[in-house]
């Protein structure tokens, strides 16, 4: 889609005004400019912004919203390259800022017409300064608009495409492609009705009959709680185990550990 196609976000209406915020009674800002509304500096019908001045809420939604096409045709009319709503937000938050003939001749402007897009983010640090000095406000706003130009403001899902190898982590708990997380998920799955002697019970009765013997423990007329667990673990999986001997914990959790994440 073209430039001249776009329009300003809800999301960036938002992060343009709060970056401005409202001011209802006139004020300097740090250039030395009397300031009123949402960073309005021209005139308020036809008087210009001064001294004493006050406006109402209304009037500062009125003159924000009859000024900002002047920005957004800035950014239309000089970039000719295709841009996502992200970038375009934040290149109008820009142009709203430092006034559309600045931003026109910017060498922002010029990198990212000519498809350096990576030094068109950087290009917006350039624009830090407030009566020749470093001014923490204008750093962190243009931090947060190089970060909506490079897709990864708040609640944004990022712009910059997935490789082709992605994998995502959350997909699945077990990784398909590899051979090894293969075997283990054949080896490990549940039992069912249809395959009560299936790969996982096949395991499990090696492993428990393969374990080295515990200790002889004193005879008592009740299961051990070793031998209870056991039998508890044996349950939950659907399996009978081939021999009596208990299981050590760590073993039981193992096995439990591995099934669960199957």
């Amino acid at each position: 889609m073209s430039t001249n196609q776009w329009n300003l976000s809800q999301q960036g209406i938002n992060a343009l005004k709060g970056y401005e915020g409202l001011r209802t009674k006139a004020y300097l800002d740090d250039a030395g400019k009397w300031t009123i509304g949402y960073g309005h500096t021209g005139k308020v019908g036809n008087i210009p912004v001064g001294k004493g001045m006050t406006i109402t809420d209304q009037q500062a939604e009125d003159l924000f919203k009859s000024r900002l096409p002047e920005f957004e045709n800035a950014v239309r009319n000089s970039i000719n390259v295709p841009l996502t709503q992200n970038q375009y937000d934040a290149l109008v938050s820009l142009a709203y800022n430092i006034g559309p003939t600045a931003f026109q001749n910017s060498t922002l402007v010029k990198k990212l017409n000519a498809g350096d897009m990576s030094g068109a983010a950087d290009q917006f640090m350039a624009w830090r300064k407030a009566g020749g000095k470093d001014n923490q406000g204008l750093i962190n706003r243009r931090n947060r608009e190089r970060e909506m130009f490079l897709g990864v403001s708040e609640g944004q899902a990022p712009n910059i495409p997935l490789p082709m190898d992605y994998n995502d982590p959350y997909d699945s708990p077990i990784k398909r492609s590899q051979p090894l997380a293969d075997n283990i998920y054949s080896a490990f799955s549940p039992p069912n009705n249809q395959t009560p002697n299936n790969p996982f019970s096949n395991y499990f009765n090696q492993l428990n009959g393969t374990l080295e013997p515990l200790g002889q423990e004193p005879e008592q007329p009740t299961p051990s709680n070793r031998q209870k667990y056991q039998e508890q673990l044996a349950a939950a999986f659907g399996v009978t185990p081939e021999t009596k001997q208990g299981l050590p914990d760590y073993i039981g959790d193992l096995v439990k550990s591995i099934y669960d994440q199957a």
